[in-house]
């Protein structure tokens, strides 16, 4: 399953201090994200700037904000601990996808109504979602160093899923990576699989890993394809799928933000409505 403490700091990078990210302002107060110009001296981006720059609000709200969306991302890990749909597990490519454009739907509905707890809510779980969707999945093994569109995108198909009934994982295996080593054919044609967590698994798939998954058998539970952490089985690839699971959640707020106003986009940040501790009993 997704690692809570991991996309906790996932999601303040992308929503305050992101790394290598920075907030240009430019003349008129336009504002823009960008990557370091080595050339230019934007501002740092943290909750300060943020809150500057788009001129509503205060960055002591900025920060809880960031904390509430933040919260809502690693309880899903909680709240939806078996549901492999909200981690992309199982090969639920399907579902978890929906899961996203449902939330990317929900969100823009909440901003347009001012409701902006329920932004940041939402906002949380999804992006759990879409973050997992790199690190549970072989995205990155596939050779792929962008995000996956078609996951906040409706009208695009998830491009080359494994069938149910194929085999992508290596079985009785000399190293002791059952259910950790991808089959030649998964690789060479580009097949997106993502491991099995719980008790069991088909035949010939991959396993997710790691102390809880039992996939793989009584003794062997680590070995599996995640890279939550990087002691994980392929915790070598960690760092490279934070890195694209941090650009696809900007893109998921870009998304959003092409079908609101400026004004909605930056209330949701800057305005806590309800009593702060309530939001965290939701």
């Amino acid at each position: 399953m997704a690692k809570s403490q991991q996309e906790g700091r996932q999601m303040t990078r992308v929503m305050g201090e992101s790394g290598g990210a920075r907030v240009d302002q430019t003349e008129g107060g336009a504002r823009s994200m960008r990557r370091w110009d080595a050339d230019r001296k934007p501002m740092e981006l943290n909750s300060k700037t943020l809150a500057e720059v788009c001129g509503h609000g205060t960055h002591e709200n900025f920060e809880k904000a960031i904390q509430i969306i933040s919260y809502y991302n690693v309880m899903t890990d909680l709240k939806h601990f078996p549901d492999a749909e909200y981690h992309f597990d199982n090969e639920e490519f399907t579902e978890g996808k929906k899961l996203i454009i449902t939330g990317i739907e929900n969100t823009t509905k909440s901003i347009k109504n001012d409701q902006f707890d329920d932004v940041r809510i939402t906002l949380g779980k999804i992006l759990h979602t879409l973050q997992d969707f790199y690190s549970h999945s072989n995205w990155i093994e596939l050779g792929n160093t962008e995000p996956c569109t078609a996951l906040i995108n409706k009208e695009e198909n998830i491009p080359n899923p494994a069938d149910k009934d194929e085999k992508t994982c290596v079985e009785n295996c000399k190293n002791g990576n059952c259910g950790a080593q991808f089959l030649d054919k998964i690789l060479n044609e580009k097949i997106l699989t993502s491991g099995y967590f719980g008790k069991g698994k088909p035949r010939g798939k991959c396993s997710h890993g790691g102390s809880l998954d039992l996939t793989t058998g009584i003794w062997r539970s680590w070995d599996g394809i995640n890279k939550d952490y990087s002691d994980s089985s392929h915790g070598s690839r960690h760092n490279e799928a934070a890195d694209v699971a941090i650009t696809a959640s900007v893109q998921l707020l870009e998304k959003i933000w092409e079908n609101i106003d400026n004004q909605g986009g930056n209330k949701f940040l800057s305005t806590v409505t309800s009593p702060y501790w309530q939001l965290f009993t939701t």
